[in-house]
């Protein structure tokens, strides 16, 4: 390969760093021999300039902190206003809570009272009771007893 490799002259581009090998072109490199091998460099970047501010004037930063003012009293009076209006629904939410949490207790004690009528009402062993109570129907081996007021005129 050294064989091919020409002179490093300049090409038919101009550039002296390229040479012609077979017909192509390529870019040159000289043998390792020549030059000894450098690390590379590092090169610190450096951090960018900052503009320097420009000076603003008193009248212009007298606006700039009235307009601050202004935009927070604005929102410090909007956020005022909105709790003023929620305060009284919110009470009014906390009776209407109440009065169902009421509701409820009731319901419970009711809900209560009919299982315990429920489980009754279909005990076998208490259907005759609870026919009895219900119709007044009594067993022909039971007397019934009427009870008379000795003080008053009949009979």
């Amino acid at each position: 390969m050294k064989a091919i490799l020409k002179a490093a002259k300049p090409s038919r581009f101009g550039h002296p760093n390229t040479s012609v090998i077979a017909g192509m072109y390529t870019p040159y490199s000289p043998p390792e021999t020549a030059r000894p091998r450098r690390r590379p460099v590092r090169v610190r970047r450096q951090a960018p300039r900052r503009r320097p501010r420009p000076e603003q004037t008193e009248k212009g930063l007298l606006i700039e902190i009235s307009a601050k003012l202004l935009v927070n009293g604005v929102l410090a009076c909007a956020a005022v206003t909105s709790l003023m209006r929620i305060v009284p629904y919110t009470q009014a939410q906390r009776q209407e809570l109440q009065k169902v949490e009421a509701a409820v207790a009731v319901a419970e004690v009711e809900t209560s009272k009919l299982r315990s009528d429920f489980s009754r009402y279909f005990d076998p062993r208490q259907a005759g009771n609870v026919m009895q109570e219900q119709s007044g129907w009594e067993s022909p081996s039971q007397r019934q007893i009427v009870w008379i007021d000795p003080t008053s005129p009949s009979n």
